[in-house]
Protein backbone atom coordinates (compact mmCIF):
# COMPACT_ATOMS: atom_id res chain seq x y z
CA UNK A 1 0.00 0.00 0.00
CA UNK A 2 1.29 3.48 -0.90
CA UNK A 3 2.39 5.91 1.80
CA UNK A 4 0.15 8.77 2.95
CA UNK A 5 0.88 12.03 1.15
CA UNK A 6 -1.50 13.96 3.40
CA UNK A 7 -2.38 13.13 6.99
CA UNK A 8 -5.14 15.15 8.67
CA UNK A 9 -5.29 15.06 12.48
CA UNK A 10 -8.26 16.49 14.43
CA UNK A 11 -8.63 19.21 11.80
CA UNK A 12 -11.15 22.02 12.30
CA UNK A 13 -11.78 24.34 9.35
CA UNK A 14 -13.81 27.44 8.60
CA UNK A 15 -13.73 31.18 7.90
CA UNK A 16 -13.05 33.93 10.43
CA UNK A 17 -13.19 31.41 13.29
CA UNK A 18 -16.64 30.25 12.14
CA UNK A 19 -16.40 26.46 12.17
CA UNK A 20 -17.53 24.63 9.03
CA UNK A 21 -16.18 21.15 9.81
CA UNK A 22 -14.40 19.83 12.89
CA UNK A 23 -12.45 16.90 14.29
CA UNK A 24 -11.58 15.49 10.88
CA UNK A 25 -9.08 12.63 10.61
CA UNK A 26 -8.05 10.90 7.39
CA UNK A 27 -5.10 9.97 5.17
CA UNK A 28 -4.71 10.62 1.45
CA UNK A 29 -2.30 8.31 -0.32
CA UNK A 30 0.03 8.76 -3.25
CA UNK A 31 -1.03 7.57 -6.69
CA UNK A 32 -4.76 7.73 -5.94
CA UNK A 33 -7.72 9.86 -6.98
CA UNK A 34 -9.54 11.05 -3.86
CA UNK A 35 -12.95 12.69 -4.13
CA UNK A 36 -14.35 15.01 -1.45
CA UNK A 37 -18.09 14.40 -1.60
CA UNK A 38 -21.03 16.16 0.03
CA UNK A 39 -23.89 18.61 -0.39
CA UNK A 40 -23.39 22.22 -1.43
CA UNK A 41 -22.10 24.10 1.59
CA UNK A 42 -20.87 20.97 3.34
CA UNK A 43 -17.32 22.33 3.47
CA UNK A 44 -15.62 20.51 0.57
CA UNK A 45 -14.07 23.63 -1.00
CA UNK A 46 -13.11 24.97 2.43
CA UNK A 47 -11.35 21.70 3.19
CA UNK A 48 -9.56 21.77 -0.16
CA UNK A 49 -8.34 25.34 0.41
CA UNK A 50 -7.20 24.51 3.92
CA UNK A 51 -5.25 21.45 2.78
CA UNK A 52 -3.64 23.59 0.06
CA UNK A 53 -2.53 26.23 2.58
CA UNK A 54 -4.74 28.94 1.08
CA UNK A 55 -6.83 29.04 4.27
CA UNK A 56 -5.46 28.68 7.79
CA UNK A 57 -6.84 25.83 9.87
CA UNK A 58 -8.83 26.79 12.96
CA UNK A 59 -7.47 23.78 14.82
CA UNK A 60 -5.65 20.51 14.35
CA UNK A 61 -2.80 19.64 12.03
CA UNK A 62 -2.13 18.78 8.39
CA UNK A 63 1.02 16.84 7.56
CA UNK A 64 2.45 16.65 4.05
CA UNK A 65 4.73 13.65 3.61
CA UNK A 66 5.22 13.42 7.36
CA UNK A 67 6.02 17.10 7.88
CA UNK A 68 3.58 19.59 9.40
CA UNK A 69 2.33 22.07 6.82
CA UNK A 70 3.14 24.85 9.30
CA UNK A 71 6.82 24.04 8.78
CA UNK A 72 6.67 24.54 5.00
CA UNK A 73 7.88 27.78 3.52
CA UNK A 74 5.81 29.37 0.79
CA UNK A 75 8.14 28.34 -2.02
CA UNK A 76 8.56 24.79 -0.73
CA UNK A 77 4.79 24.42 -0.43
CA UNK A 78 4.33 25.66 -4.02
CA UNK A 79 6.70 22.94 -5.21
CA UNK A 80 4.75 20.32 -3.27
CA UNK A 81 1.11 21.28 -3.81
CA UNK A 82 -0.62 22.62 -6.95
CA UNK A 83 -4.18 23.94 -6.91
CA UNK A 84 -6.82 24.40 -9.62
CA UNK A 85 -9.81 26.32 -8.27
CA UNK A 86 -13.20 27.13 -9.78
CA UNK A 87 -12.47 30.85 -10.06
CA UNK A 88 -11.61 31.65 -13.65
CA UNK A 89 -8.52 33.79 -14.18
CA UNK A 90 -9.00 36.96 -16.22
CA UNK A 91 -6.26 37.42 -18.81
CA UNK A 92 -6.82 39.15 -22.13
CA UNK A 93 -3.51 38.85 -23.94
CA UNK A 94 -1.77 35.79 -22.50
CA UNK A 95 -1.37 32.62 -24.52
CA UNK A 96 -2.01 29.12 -23.21
CA UNK A 97 1.76 28.57 -23.15
CA UNK A 98 2.32 31.70 -21.06
CA UNK A 99 -0.39 30.61 -18.62
CA UNK A 100 1.23 27.19 -18.35
CA UNK A 101 4.66 28.74 -17.76
CA UNK A 102 3.25 30.45 -14.66
CA UNK A 103 3.44 27.05 -13.01
CA UNK A 104 7.22 27.16 -13.27
CA UNK A 105 7.72 30.26 -11.11
CA UNK A 106 8.31 28.35 -7.84
CA UNK A 107 11.34 26.85 -9.61
CA UNK A 108 12.76 29.98 -11.30
CA UNK A 109 14.51 31.64 -8.40
CA UNK A 110 14.53 35.28 -7.26
CA UNK A 111 14.58 36.82 -10.77
CA UNK A 112 11.73 34.69 -12.04
CA UNK A 113 13.33 34.10 -15.44
CA UNK A 114 12.20 31.10 -17.45
CA UNK A 115 14.98 28.88 -18.77
CA UNK A 116 14.72 26.64 -21.81
CA UNK A 117 14.29 23.77 -19.34
CA UNK A 118 11.28 25.54 -17.78
CA UNK A 119 9.71 26.09 -21.20
CA UNK A 120 10.31 22.47 -22.13
CA UNK A 121 8.51 21.31 -18.98
CA UNK A 122 5.61 23.72 -19.71
CA UNK A 123 5.25 22.37 -23.25
CA UNK A 124 5.43 18.81 -21.94
CA UNK A 125 2.65 19.66 -19.47
CA UNK A 126 0.45 20.92 -22.30
CA UNK A 127 1.18 17.73 -24.23
CA UNK A 128 0.18 15.60 -21.23
CA UNK A 129 -3.19 17.33 -21.05
CA UNK A 130 -3.75 17.04 -24.80
CA UNK A 131 -3.53 20.81 -25.21
CA UNK A 132 -0.21 21.25 -27.04
CA UNK A 133 -1.97 22.58 -30.14
CA UNK A 134 -3.41 25.38 -27.99
CA UNK A 135 0.02 26.66 -26.92
CA UNK A 136 -0.05 29.83 -29.03
CA UNK A 137 -3.78 30.50 -28.73
CA UNK A 138 -4.96 33.35 -26.51
CA UNK A 139 -6.31 31.88 -23.30
CA UNK A 140 -9.38 34.14 -23.46
CA UNK A 141 -10.43 32.60 -26.81
CA UNK A 142 -10.46 29.00 -25.54
CA UNK A 143 -13.54 26.95 -24.68
CA UNK A 144 -14.23 25.99 -21.06
CA UNK A 145 -12.87 22.50 -21.67
CA UNK A 146 -9.72 23.83 -23.32
CA UNK A 147 -9.18 26.35 -20.51
CA UNK A 148 -9.48 23.61 -17.92
CA UNK A 149 -6.82 21.54 -19.69
CA UNK A 150 -4.48 24.55 -19.74
CA UNK A 151 -5.04 25.26 -16.04
CA UNK A 152 -4.29 21.64 -15.22
CA UNK A 153 -1.19 21.87 -17.43
CA UNK A 154 -0.10 24.93 -15.39
CA UNK A 155 -0.52 22.87 -12.22
CA UNK A 156 1.45 19.94 -13.69
CA UNK A 157 4.24 22.34 -14.67
CA UNK A 158 4.77 23.00 -10.97
CA UNK A 159 5.85 19.35 -10.73
CA UNK A 160 3.80 18.89 -7.56
CA UNK A 161 3.45 15.79 -5.43
CA UNK A 162 -0.14 16.74 -4.59
CA UNK A 163 -2.71 18.13 -7.05
CA UNK A 164 -5.91 19.69 -5.63
CA UNK A 165 -8.85 20.55 -7.91
CA UNK A 166 -12.16 22.18 -7.03
CA UNK A 167 -14.95 20.95 -9.33
CA UNK A 168 -12.70 20.44 -12.38
CA UNK A 169 -15.58 19.12 -14.53
CA UNK A 170 -18.09 21.91 -13.87
CA UNK A 171 -19.50 23.55 -17.05
CA UNK A 172 -17.86 20.93 -19.29
CA UNK A 173 -19.66 18.73 -21.80
CA UNK A 174 -19.59 14.97 -21.31
CA UNK A 175 -16.64 14.45 -23.69
CA UNK A 176 -14.47 16.94 -21.82
CA UNK A 177 -15.59 15.60 -18.42
CA UNK A 178 -14.37 12.14 -19.40
CA UNK A 179 -11.14 13.51 -20.85
CA UNK A 180 -10.37 15.41 -17.62
CA UNK A 181 -11.11 12.40 -15.42
CA UNK A 182 -9.00 10.10 -17.63
CA UNK A 183 -6.18 12.65 -17.50
CA UNK A 184 -6.28 12.93 -13.70
CA UNK A 185 -6.36 9.15 -13.33
CA UNK A 186 -3.34 8.83 -15.61
CA UNK A 187 -1.41 11.53 -13.73
CA UNK A 188 -2.06 9.83 -10.41
CA UNK A 189 -0.84 6.47 -11.66
CA UNK A 190 2.06 7.46 -13.94
CA UNK A 191 3.52 10.25 -11.79
CA UNK A 192 2.47 8.84 -8.40
CA UNK A 193 0.70 12.13 -7.61
CA UNK A 194 -2.01 12.40 -4.97
CA UNK A 195 -4.97 13.92 -6.82
CA UNK A 196 -7.73 15.32 -4.61
CA UNK A 197 -10.84 16.82 -6.15
CA UNK A 198 -14.40 17.83 -5.44
CA UNK A 199 -17.11 16.60 -7.82
CA UNK A 200 -20.85 17.03 -8.17
CA UNK A 201 -21.11 14.14 -10.67
CA UNK A 202 -21.77 11.13 -8.45
CA UNK A 203 -21.32 8.69 -11.32
CA UNK A 204 -17.85 10.01 -12.15
CA UNK A 205 -16.83 10.01 -8.50
CA UNK A 206 -17.84 6.40 -7.95
CA UNK A 207 -16.44 5.14 -11.26
CA UNK A 208 -13.17 7.09 -11.49
CA UNK A 209 -11.92 7.60 -7.92
CA UNK A 210 -10.22 5.07 -5.67
CA UNK A 211 -10.95 6.92 -2.44
CA UNK A 212 -14.01 8.83 -1.18
CA UNK A 213 -14.13 11.21 1.77
CA UNK A 214 -17.72 12.26 2.47
CA UNK A 215 -18.58 15.30 4.58
CA UNK A 216 -21.96 16.02 6.18
CA UNK A 217 -23.15 18.15 9.10
CA UNK A 218 -19.64 19.35 9.82
CA UNK A 219 -18.05 15.92 10.08
CA UNK A 220 -16.42 13.23 7.96
CA UNK A 221 -19.12 10.56 7.67
CA UNK A 222 -17.33 8.22 5.27
CA UNK A 223 -13.69 7.51 4.47
CA UNK A 224 -13.02 4.56 2.18
CA UNK A 225 -13.44 3.06 -1.26
CA UNK A 226 -16.44 3.75 -3.52
CA UNK A 227 -17.11 0.02 -3.71
CA UNK A 228 -17.70 -0.24 0.06
CA UNK A 229 -20.22 2.64 0.06
CA UNK A 230 -23.03 0.43 -1.19
CA UNK A 231 -23.33 -1.59 2.03
CA UNK A 232 -24.43 1.43 4.03
CA UNK A 233 -26.25 3.15 1.14
CA UNK A 234 -23.84 6.03 1.82
CA UNK A 235 -24.64 8.21 -1.21
CA UNK A 236 -28.37 8.23 -0.51
CA UNK A 237 -27.81 9.05 3.17
CA UNK A 238 -25.23 11.70 2.34
CA UNK A 239 -27.65 13.62 0.10
CA UNK A 240 -30.81 12.79 2.11
CA UNK A 241 -32.33 10.78 -0.71
CA UNK A 242 -34.68 7.84 -0.31
CA UNK A 243 -32.93 4.48 0.15
CA UNK A 244 -31.86 2.97 -3.14
CA UNK A 245 -32.33 6.11 -5.25
CA UNK A 246 -28.66 6.09 -6.27
CA UNK A 247 -27.77 2.79 -7.93
CA UNK A 248 -24.21 1.58 -7.52
CA UNK A 249 -24.78 -0.82 -10.42
CA UNK A 250 -25.65 1.87 -12.96
CA UNK A 251 -23.84 4.70 -11.17
CA UNK A 252 -26.86 6.97 -11.58
CA UNK A 253 -29.95 8.41 -9.91
CA UNK A 254 -33.35 7.77 -11.49
CA UNK A 255 -36.51 9.88 -11.36
CA UNK A 256 -39.17 8.37 -9.07
CA UNK A 257 -42.27 6.73 -10.51
CA UNK A 258 -43.86 4.83 -7.64
CA UNK A 259 -45.95 1.71 -8.19
CA UNK A 260 -49.15 1.27 -10.17
CA UNK A 261 -51.68 -1.54 -10.62
CA UNK A 262 -52.84 -0.15 -13.98
CA UNK A 263 -49.68 -0.86 -16.02
CA UNK A 264 -47.59 -4.02 -15.90
CA UNK A 265 -44.37 -4.13 -17.93
CA UNK A 266 -43.01 -7.57 -18.80
CA UNK A 267 -39.26 -7.07 -19.24
CA UNK A 268 -35.86 -8.65 -18.74
CA UNK A 269 -32.30 -8.57 -20.12
CA UNK A 270 -32.22 -4.77 -20.29
CA UNK A 271 -35.33 -4.38 -22.47
CA UNK A 272 -37.22 -2.39 -19.86
CA UNK A 273 -34.74 0.38 -19.03
CA UNK A 274 -35.59 2.97 -21.71
CA UNK A 275 -39.32 2.29 -21.30
CA UNK A 276 -39.10 2.75 -17.52
CA UNK A 277 -37.47 6.14 -18.12
CA UNK A 278 -40.27 7.13 -20.49
CA UNK A 279 -42.73 6.44 -17.68
CA UNK A 280 -40.58 8.43 -15.23
CA UNK A 281 -40.67 11.46 -17.55
CA UNK A 282 -44.47 11.24 -17.53
CA UNK A 283 -44.51 10.68 -13.75
CA UNK A 284 -46.50 7.53 -14.48
CA UNK A 285 -46.24 4.48 -12.27
CA UNK A 286 -45.87 0.83 -13.26
CA UNK A 287 -45.25 -2.64 -11.97
CA UNK A 288 -42.69 -4.85 -13.68
CA UNK A 289 -41.24 -8.34 -13.80
CA UNK A 290 -40.01 -10.93 -13.84
CA UNK A 291 -36.63 -9.23 -13.43
CA UNK A 292 -33.38 -11.06 -12.80
CA UNK A 293 -31.41 -9.12 -10.18
CA UNK A 294 -28.23 -9.31 -12.29
CA UNK A 295 -29.92 -7.59 -15.27
CA UNK A 296 -29.74 -3.80 -15.61
CA UNK A 297 -33.57 -3.53 -15.58
CA UNK A 298 -33.57 -4.39 -11.88
CA UNK A 299 -31.40 -1.59 -10.39
CA UNK A 300 -33.07 1.02 -12.63
CA UNK A 301 -36.61 -0.01 -11.64
CA UNK A 302 -35.50 -0.28 -8.00
CA UNK A 303 -34.04 3.25 -8.02
CA UNK A 304 -37.35 4.53 -9.43
CA UNK A 305 -39.36 2.95 -6.64
CA UNK A 306 -41.43 0.80 -8.98
CA UNK A 307 -43.32 -2.30 -7.86
CA UNK A 308 -40.91 -5.11 -8.82
CA UNK A 309 -41.20 -8.87 -9.13
CA UNK A 310 -37.66 -10.25 -9.23
CA UNK A 311 -35.56 -13.38 -8.80
CA UNK A 312 -31.90 -14.07 -8.23
CA UNK A 313 -29.95 -15.44 -11.22
CA UNK A 314 -30.56 -19.12 -12.06
CA UNK A 315 -33.25 -19.58 -9.43
CA UNK A 316 -36.82 -20.80 -9.68
CA UNK A 317 -39.26 -18.01 -10.62
CA UNK A 318 -42.44 -19.76 -9.47
CA UNK A 319 -43.20 -17.53 -6.47
CA UNK A 320 -42.38 -14.30 -8.32
CA UNK A 321 -44.48 -15.46 -11.27
CA UNK A 322 -47.51 -16.17 -9.08
CA UNK A 323 -47.28 -12.76 -7.42
CA UNK A 324 -46.85 -11.10 -10.82
CA UNK A 325 -49.93 -12.88 -12.16
CA UNK A 326 -51.95 -11.62 -9.19
CA UNK A 327 -50.76 -8.10 -10.06
CA UNK A 328 -51.67 -8.61 -13.73
CA UNK A 329 -55.21 -9.53 -12.67
CA UNK A 330 -55.60 -5.90 -11.53
CA UNK A 331 -53.87 -4.34 -14.52
CA UNK A 332 -55.57 -2.48 -17.36
CA UNK A 333 -52.60 -2.83 -19.73
CA UNK A 334 -49.70 -5.28 -20.00
CA UNK A 335 -46.68 -4.18 -22.03
CA UNK A 336 -44.43 -6.69 -23.76
CA UNK A 337 -40.98 -5.08 -24.21
CA UNK A 338 -39.94 -7.57 -26.88
CA UNK A 339 -37.44 -9.42 -24.68
CA UNK A 340 -35.63 -12.42 -26.15
CA UNK A 341 -37.39 -15.68 -25.39
CA UNK A 342 -34.95 -18.04 -23.64
CA UNK A 343 -34.93 -20.41 -20.67
CA UNK A 344 -34.41 -17.68 -18.05
CA UNK A 345 -37.28 -15.68 -19.59
CA UNK A 346 -39.74 -18.59 -19.64
CA UNK A 347 -41.67 -17.11 -16.71
CA UNK A 348 -41.97 -13.77 -18.54
CA UNK A 349 -43.45 -15.50 -21.58
CA UNK A 350 -45.98 -17.19 -19.31
CA UNK A 351 -47.00 -13.78 -17.93
CA UNK A 352 -47.94 -12.56 -21.40
CA UNK A 353 -49.83 -15.79 -22.13
CA UNK A 354 -51.63 -15.35 -18.80
CA UNK A 355 -52.60 -11.75 -19.67
CA UNK A 356 -53.95 -12.96 -23.03
CA UNK A 357 -56.03 -15.62 -21.29
CA UNK A 358 -57.51 -12.94 -19.03
CA UNK A 359 -58.36 -10.69 -22.01
CA UNK A 360 -56.22 -7.88 -20.65
CA UNK A 361 -55.10 -5.23 -23.13
CA UNK A 362 -51.66 -6.09 -24.53
CA UNK A 363 -49.18 -3.61 -26.00
CA UNK A 364 -46.12 -5.15 -27.65
CA UNK A 365 -42.89 -3.90 -29.18
CA UNK A 366 -42.50 -7.06 -31.27
CA UNK A 367 -43.20 -7.42 -34.96
CA UNK A 368 -46.58 -9.03 -35.62
CA UNK A 369 -45.04 -12.19 -37.10
CA UNK A 370 -42.78 -12.68 -34.08
CA UNK A 371 -45.57 -12.10 -31.57
CA UNK A 372 -47.92 -14.55 -33.29
CA UNK A 373 -45.13 -17.14 -33.53
CA UNK A 374 -44.51 -16.99 -29.77
CA UNK A 375 -48.00 -16.28 -28.42
CA UNK A 376 -50.48 -17.04 -31.21
CA UNK A 377 -52.90 -14.73 -32.98
CA UNK A 378 -54.46 -12.15 -30.70
CA UNK A 379 -55.90 -8.66 -30.64
CA UNK A 380 -52.91 -6.59 -29.45
CA UNK A 381 -51.53 -3.11 -30.04
CA UNK A 382 -48.27 -3.22 -32.01
CA UNK A 383 -45.81 -0.39 -31.42
CA UNK A 384 -42.64 -0.35 -33.50
CA UNK A 385 -40.54 1.95 -31.30
CA UNK A 386 -40.67 4.18 -28.26
CA UNK A 387 -41.30 7.26 -30.38
CA UNK A 388 -44.90 5.98 -30.38
CA UNK A 389 -44.91 5.85 -26.58
CA UNK A 390 -48.13 7.91 -26.25
CA UNK A 391 -50.10 5.14 -27.98
CA UNK A 392 -49.69 3.04 -24.85
CA UNK A 393 -52.15 5.38 -23.13
CA UNK A 394 -54.74 5.41 -25.93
Amino acid sequence: MSKPAITVNNLTIGYDQKVVCENMNFDIRQGELTCLMGKNGAGKSTLLKTVSGLLPAIGGDIRLFGKSMKEYGRNELSKTVAVVLTQRISVDFMTAMEITCMGRYPHTGFMGRLSQHDKKIALSSLEQTGAAELAHRLFSTLSDGEKQKVLIARAIAQEPKVLLLDEPTTHLDIKHKLEIMELLNRLAKEKNISVVLTLHELDLAVKACQHIIAVKDGKVVYDGTPEAMEKEDTVNRLFDMSPGRFSYVTGSVELPVGSSEDIFIVACSGTGVSLYRQFAKRRAGFSTGILVESDCDYPVALSMGANIFAVKPFTEAKEAKEKAMACIDKAKTVIDTGFTIHEQAKGNKELILYALSRNIRIVTFRKKEEFEKEFGKAQVLYIENEVDFDRIFE
